[in-house]
């Protein structure tokens, strides 16, 4: 699956797709080794890639940890 779009010059293209093969990435893709599993596109370390990495991560966090405080 391809797709386009604008800022490709970003870290992912929305946040989902390597800049160079445009396939999806998933952040487990990337975790351990900073290279796209397609293409073998290099992540330089950023705090884009970082938050990409960690954002599903905390999510799931917040929603175990304060489920409780919220009712």
């Amino acid at each position: 699956m391809k797709k386009k779009a604008a800022g490709e010059k970003n870290f992912l293209i929305a946040g989902k797709f390597c800049p160079q093969c445009e396939e999806p990435i998933n952040p487990s893709d990337i975790e351990m080794f900073s290279r796209c599993p397609y293409c073998n596109h290099f992540f330089e370390e950023s705090v884009q890639k970082e938050e990409f990495i960690l954002r599903k991560l905390l999510k799931n966090w917040m929603i175990n940890n304060f489920q409780g405080i919220m009712r």
